[in-house]
């Protein structure tokens, strides 16, 4: 963990290093290109470039939901700050990411919590009896030379961490994924289909810079419980020594 969400985590020593940059391939034939290899955020002004709506097409319910977020509150990050990461929020990181293609799968490694999500190619969504859950049924194929990701089966949750912009079991999440020409960055638009809390499709995006000398490392959260909560300093110092 190198960029904690502020009084949410501490780091511990770094151990080891779980994923290598590697440098990006041409197109792979028709199918599409290779996106392996590590990325990190693209910052302007000291934040992570996000690209947002001006507004938010809320119906009357995702209107109620939005008002009624308090993120101190609400946020799974303040009741357990070494909590498990969930999507669409994940996609918003600060930490590098890794991405390795194969023949069955595409496989995301995200420094944010230890996350992986292993992805399968698949024309098209395939019928899933899975109960919802924080990362949600995905699929992958390749859609005129992009990555496309399909999403359902979701929590309920919100977009990002700390922003109150709902999103319902009901949501299906698209990302897309593409490089411009004679590029190596990541361009990546999400669109959120969430009829319960919009009256139309939400389009958010960001750049992923690819990195030749980046590492994905092992996270190594040490939770100081929830926000206003006073920390057992001894119980601390003993995990900070463990690792």
């Amino acid at each position: 963990m190198r960029v904690p969400t502020a009084w949410l985590a501490a780091a511990g020593a770094v151990g080891g290093m779980i994923a290598d940059a590697q440098t990006p391939a041409p197109q792979a034939g028709s199918a599409g290109a290779d996106f392996s290899g590590v990325y990190t955020a693209a910052y302007v002004s000291g934040a992570p470039a996000i690209r947002m709506p001006d507004s938010f097409p809320f119906t009357a319910e995702g209107g109620r939901a939005h008002a009624a977020y308090d993120p101190l509150v609400s946020s799974a990050r303040v009741v357990a700050d070494c909590a498990a990461e969930t999507m669409p929020a994940l996609l918003w990181t600060t930490n590098p990411m890794h991405i390795e293609q194969s023949a069955e799968r595409i496989v995301f490694r995200y420094e944010e919590a230890d996350t992986i999500r292993s992805i399968p190619w698949s024309a098209a969504p395939a019928a899933d009896a899975r109960p919802p859950s924080a990362l949600g049924s995905s699929v992958a194929s390749w859609v005129d030379g992009a990555l496309v990701i399909e999403t359902t089966r979701l929590m309920a949750g919100v977009m990002t961490h700390g922003r109150g912009y709902p999103v319902s079991g009901q949501a299906r999440l698209t990302e897309r994924y593409w490089r411009e020409p004679g590029q190596t960055d990541l361009q990546m638009a999400l669109v959120v289909d969430d009829p319960v809390n919009y009256t139309e499709p939400v389009t958010l995006g960001r750049t992923w810079i690819w990195s030749a000398d980046e590492r994905v490392r092992a996270w190594d959260c040490i939770s100081l419980g929830a926000r206003g909560s006073e920390p057992d300093i001894e119980a601390l110092a003993e995990a900070l020594e463990a690792l």
